[in-house]
């Protein structure tokens, strides 16, 4: 009894990509089927796939305690990609940071408010945590997180208190 031999052979592999390449020019419907799935599966599952971080754990440091300063915590945490969890210190903020329990810390300064209604652009400090580049990449690109937030063009001619000005 001959022994069959069950290694790879790239001669016997392009025979057999030749032999399917002629089967595929024989058979119209099959090479549109070749063509076309892979490329029907490219477009939905694009579009199925979401890879945007939501509700991510962050610590709140707001030394601010102004409305402007409330109102923008909950337009971030609107966006449906920040779950704020007010902390009372930075060292706090830190051990939940280092524990894992948050993805950023978002300290808001005192003063943020009057800044703002100066016309001002107040800075916050958000920290994020390198380990997961992906999730700091995306929030980073994200409105109240990382790069310019004109928030102050939603209170031109307002007062503190959300009455009109004149």
């Amino acid at each position: 009894m001959k022994k069959i031999n069950f290694s790879f052979s790239v001669t016997r592999w392009i025979g057999v990509v030749i032999k399917e390449i002629h089967e595929l020019h024989r058979d119209k419907v099959s090479i549109s089927m070749v063509l076309l799935t892979p490329l029907f599966q490219l477009i939905i599952l694009g579009y199925a796939i979401n890879m945007d971080p939501h509700n991510l754990p962050t610590a709140l440091l707001n030394y601010d305690t102004e409305r402007m300063s409330q109102i923008f915590v909950t337009e971030a945490q609107n966006t449906g990609y920040f779950s704020m969890i007010p902390v009372d210190s930075e060292e706090a903020a830190q051990k939940a940071f280092v524990r894992g329990d948050v993805t950023f810390i978002v300290t808001i300064p005192e003063g943020f408010t009057r800044k703002l209604l100066r016309g001002e652009k107040p800075q916050l400090l958000i920290q994020g945590d390198a380990i997961d580049p992906i999730t700091n990449g995306e929030c980073a690109q994200r409105p109240c997180a990382g790069g310019e937030v004109d928030v102050s063009a939603r209170f031109a001619g307002r007062h503190a208190c959300g009455a009109k000005r004149g």
